[in-house]
């Protein structure tokens, strides 16, 4: 257990999941100061989980969380290859629990914190490793060998602590209660900067809350962050529209067909005003739903669905009249395009797709119908 004694803060790795957060929390709530740390690697997942860190510690807000320090760790000559460096094939919920192992992982992770910690005279350093842990390196024998490694050399001695170490993943999330659990992070393939809902570590996650009967609220966070991106989309979405539109039509009153430019034949001139009102709808409709995010507007979930689906639907029939509109040359890379088109494409698909987009917005009607 973590000494009273000690006058220094408890250093603490922190990985940005739940059984760190808990454990932060209950230091915290025992009076203890504490000193975080956070090792990069250059793992995938990373991003998102120094997010969750930051966020947990602004949570807490209290004065005795002491900076969060970072330190790197670069292993890619190390795992060259694996799926943690790659995101290929990353284990799902059905693998079992080898899969996720990464080999010399709690060594690292502990080794420059621990250094940290004697070089600033911080006597403690605490992991939030519970008795479930199948592996060799999360054993009292591997714990007492890295501590007594490191107080072999001149300087502060430091104790390796292990606060949950006889407590399982219930107890655990029980003593969780209270705390910002739904900031947390526990994903080895994030998506979009979210959990991915089919890894391992997702449902490792599922079924922590699960044990407590209790429901995650990260996902509903989640959703929310889509009402902010969204929008963002539908932006992507209107420029690409833009820009197609803009040289089709500066195409058409240039190309020449029977002594005229061809913007003045009706078929084409009809195909630049349909162009030219998506486009204009479509920038309303952003506009109006980046106005109610910035407002915190409850409509905003359906009308960030609504632009999202609509502007990169009139991005992908603007960028295909484009190409129409400029005939053979439209088809060709030395044109922009088809460039245009191809790039329209990936708004409809990405942040939802727009069938979901549609399942969204009939929700959002049907909900406020009712």
């Amino acid at each position: 257990m973590v000494s009273e004694s000690s006058t220094s803060p408890v250093g603490l790795l922190l990985s940005g999941g739940l059984d760190s957060c808990i454990l932060l929390g209950t230091l915290l709530k025992e009076g203890y100061r504490v000193q975080p740390f956070y090792v990069r690697s250059q793992l995938i997942w990373e991003p998102e989980e120094l997010d969750a860190v930051r966020r947990c510690l602004e949570a807490f807000s209290s004065p005795a969380v002491a900076e969060l320090v970072l330190l790197d760790l670069p292993l890619a000559d190390l795992y060259e290859g694996h799926w943690s460096m790659t995101g290929r094939q990353p284990p799902d919920a059905s693998t079992a629990d080898d899969a996720v192992y990464l080999p010399g992982r709690n060594a690292l992770l502990m080794v420059k914190a621990a250094l940290w910690c004697q070089l600033h005279g911080v006597q403690q350093l605490a992991l939030g490793v519970l008795e479930s842990n199948p592996f060799g390196d999360a054993t009292s024998a591997f714990f007492d060998a890295f501590q007594s490694a490191m107080n072999c050399s001149p300087g502060g001695q430091l104790r390796i602590v292990r606060p949950f170490a006889r407590l399982n993943k219930r107890q655990v999330m029980q003593l969780g209660r209270g705390f910002p659990l739904e900031l947390t992070f526990s994903c080895i393939a994030p998506s979009a900067g979210l959990h991915c809902g089919r890894c391992n570590k997702c449902a490792e996650r599922k079924a922590a809350f699960r044990l407590i009967g209790a429901e995650d609220e990260g996902f509903k966070i989640a959703l929310k962050t889509l009402d902010h991106s969204r929008p963002l989309i539908a932006a992507q979405a209107l420029g690409i529209a833009q820009g197609a539109f803009d040289f089709a039509a500066r195409y058409a009153t240039e190309r020449e067909q029977f002594g005229r430019p061809i913007a003045e034949f009706q078929g084409v001139s009809f195909m630049l005003a349909d162009m030219a009102m998506q486009l204009e709808a479509a920038r309303l409709l952003v506009y109006k739903a980046l106005a109610l995010c910035d407002a915190g507007d409850p409509r905003m979930t359906y009308f960030s669905s609504v632009a999202k689906c609509f502007a990169s639907d009139a991005a992908m029939r603007i960028t295909t009249d484009a190409v129409q509109v400029l005939g053979g040359y439209g088809y060709i890379r030395e044109y922009p395009v088809e460039r245009f088109m191809r790039d329209a494409k990936i708004t409809q698909i990405y942040e939802g797709t727009n069938q979901i987009q549609r399942v969204v917005i009939a929700r959002e009607l049907l909900k406020a119908l009712g």
